[in-house]
This record gives C-alpha cells, sequence and structure tokens, in this order.
C-alpha cells in the first residue's frame, strides 16, 4: 500500500483514536457481576452496562461500524482488497 502511495504521489494519513471502545453505545443489554470486595456483600449482584468495556466481543464491531459512517459521511470508500483501507480526495 505505501509503494503504490508513493508511486502515484498519494498523501498517506493514520492515526489512533485513544479509549475508541470505551465511548461507544451498546446494541444489546449486557449484564456484569459485581465483584464481592467490591459491595461487601455476601449476596451476588450484578450491573447492567450502559458504555462498553474492554474484552467485550462486540466492541470492536461496534466501533467500526460508528467509524465507518464517519468516514463516508466525508465521502471515503473502502477498498475492496482491504476493508480497512479507506481513499478519499484531499479538501485543499
Amino acid at each position: 500500500m505505501l509503494t503504490l502511495a508513493a508511486l502515484k504521489n498519494m498523501k498517506i494519513e493514520q492515526f489512533d483514536v485513544k479509549m475508541a471502545f470505551l465511548n461507544e453505545d451498546l446494541i444489546e443489554k449486557i449484564y456484569t457481576e459485581v465483584l464481592k470486595e467490591i459491595t461487601r456483600s455476601e449476596y451476588n449482584k450484578v450491573c447492567k452496562l450502559r458504555k462498553s468495556v474492554y474484552k467485550l466481543k462486540q466492541v470492536s464491531q461496534i466501533w467500526n461500524c460508528k467509524f465507518d459512517l464517519f468516514l463516508k459521511r466525508f465521502h471515503f470508500v473502502p477498498s475492496k482488497v482491504d476493508a480497512c483501507v479507506y481513499t478519499g480526495l484531499q479538501v485543499k
């Protein structure tokens, strides 16, 4: 990809979104146990998650869909070879 971009004199941008997975809304209801050390109770308690947390299987997909929609709003198009690579026109 880098070689092709260099040959065609294209500009490449890459970035990292900090805490991306922690800012996503959940699509489905997910409950998790609360540690007894936190509740200081002998009874099992659960919490309903309102936002995503790391290690949930769904979080990567939710983030990818949200980011895909964001890029498409700016007329970026995913590559047919690698859906994680987007191309678009540079606005001056």
